[in-house]
């Protein structure tokens, strides 16, 4: 298992991904994951072994059970420059802006309420592409997904299609062998947020199906990608 964390946006993915997934299939999932194209990926954490990307993960020296990895997005010459003009120009700051925020109070909007209108207009994005034709990169959707709304600690989904998850349960090394965990997903449920947030992502339960299980999920919520064979 991976867990890579996002410098910029202080967060954490924990993916578990197949021992054949190579370093830069890795890279191109992450870019899936926080917009930072793989060129532009800053890596820290990788073993000297995993500086070829052509490498697969079974293959690199990771840490077992879990591998600890850091990305970070290289500035750009442009955004270095802008930074060091803004720390030279930031005592030309006018105390009349301070003023204006702190009349901003006269209006009768107060942070509550501006908050409030923010939060009444968001939708909640799909927890997978409509008819998902890549299990990897709509599992990927999945997992940034399920964090967004219920947090960074819940089950490490496995991100490859149904066929590798079993694979990688029941026929690696005889240590190395899990039961089969299916979780499958519906939006429309009146239940599945309770389900979630007090069951499914509590610290016992998670640690309990990291230990033991690979947990594989599917969102059945769109007709699509309940029809699949």
């Amino acid at each position: 298992m991976l867990i890579i964390t996002h410098r910029e946006a202080q967060r954490d993915y924990s993916l578990n991904f197949p021992g054949t997934r190579t370093v830069q299939e890795v890279k191109r999932n992450i870019f899936d994951l926080t917009n930072i194209h793989v060129r532009h990926q800053i890596w820290e954490g990788w073993p000297a072994t995993a500086e070829d990307d052509s490498v697969a993960l079974a293959a690199a020296g990771l840490n077992y059970p879990c591998h600890r990895l850091t990305v970070s997005k290289r500035p750009s010459p442009a955004q270095t420059r802008e930074h060091s003009e803004e720390c030279t120009d930031v005592h030309m700051v006018s105390d009349s802006e301070g003023d204006d925020f702190e009349d901003a109070t006269e209006f009768g909007v107060d942070d509550g309420e501006l908050f409030g209108m923010v939060s009444s207009g968001s939708k909640k994005s799909p927890m997978m592409p409509d008819d998902a034709e890549n299990e990897g990169d709509a599992l990927l959707q999945f997992t940034a997904e399920f964090s967004s709304r219920y947090g960074d600690c819940h089950p490490v989904f496995f991100i490859g299609s149904l066929e590798a998850a079993f694979q990688e349960a029941f026929y690696g090394k005889a240590r190395d062998r899990k039961l089969l965990a299916i979780y499958l997903h519906h939006d429309d449920s009146v239940l599945t947020n309770v389900f979630c947030s007090q069951l499914l992502c509590a610290e016992s339960i998670v640690s309990y199906l990291s230990q033991n299980f690979i947990t594989w999920a599917w969102d059945m919520t769109r007709e699509s990608n309940r029809a699949r064979d």
